[in-house]
C-alpha cells in the first residue's frame, strides 16, 4: 500500500506538471522574444560597460528593421559577437567632419557621446575621427539588407569601420534595458533622428 494517497498523488502530478510547463514557456520566451546578455569589452562605453547585463528584445526586428542610434547585438562569426549602436540604415550617407555626425546630409545631435568628451584631455581633439561611409566601406550609401553601425567609444571600438556593413540577418536584437548591475539600472532609449538641415 503506498503512503500517499490519490489526491496527495494527484497534487505532486499537478506541482511537477506546473514546474514543466512554467519552465518550457521561459525557454520559448528567452529563444523566440527576450534574453539577458552579458556586455564583454569597452567599445561601448559610457553607455555600456563590460559585465553590463542587458535584455535584448529579439521580437522586434522580425517584422520592422533597426532604427538609427538602436542599440543592436549581432554575430559576424562563431567567434564574434557585437554589441554596437546602429548609425546609418539602407540608403543613408554618413560622414563624420569635426567630430561631427552627418546622415544625409544633416548633423545629428549625439548626447550619449557627450560623457565620454568631457573627460578626454584637451589635446585630444577629435573623439571621432573624420571619414565618409565611401572611404571606410568604398560605398556611397549603406546598401538595401544592412547597417553601419559605430561602438559609442569611438577610438575603441572594433566596428563598421574596420569590418564593414552588418548584415541584418545577423541581428539577434536590440537592447533595450541594462538590469544590472542595480546602481546601473535605467532603460536605453530610442533617439530621434533630424531630417531637416
Amino acid at each position: 500500500m503506498s503512503p500517499y494517497s490519490e489526491s496527495e498523488r494527484l497534487e505532486w502530478f499537478r506541482w511537477i506538471a506546473t514546474i514543466v510547463f512554467a519552465l518550457g514557456v521561459a525557454l520559448f520566451v528567452r529563444y523566440y522574444f527576450l534574453n539577458v546578455t552579458l556586455v564583454n569589452g569597452i567599445s561601448m562605453q559610457p553607455t555600456l560597460y563590460s559585465n553590463d547585463r542587458m535584455l535584448l528584445n529579439k521580437l522586434q526586428y522580425k517584422w520592422a528593421q533597426p532604427r538609427h542610434f538602436d542599440i543592436v547585438i549581432f554575430q559576424l562569426s562563431e567567434e564574434e559577437r557585437y554589441v554596437k549602436r546602429v548609425i546609418g540604415v539602407p540608403g543613408d550617407t554618413i560622414r563624420y567632419e569635426a567630430d561631427q555626425l552627418f546622415i544625409n546630409g544633416v548633423a545629428q545631435e549625439e548626447p550619449y557621446l557627450e560623457r565620454y568628451r568631457a573627460l578626454l584631455p584637451h589635446h585630444f581633439l577629435q573623439f571621432t575621427p573624420d571619414f565618409t561611409l565611401e572611404q571606410v566601406t568604398g560605398e556611397r550609401r549603406v546598401p538595401e539588407g544592412s547597417v553601419f553601425v559605430l561602438g559609442d567609444n569611438r577610438p575603441n571600438s572594433k566596428d563598421s569601420r574596420a569590418f564593414g556593413f552588418v548584415p541584418l540577418e545577423t541581428i539577434e536584437g536590440r537592447a533595450t534595458f541594462i538590469l544590472l548591475p542595480t546602481e546601473r539600472f535605467q532603460p536605453l532609449k530610442r533617439l530621434p533622428l533630424k531630417k531637416d538641415k
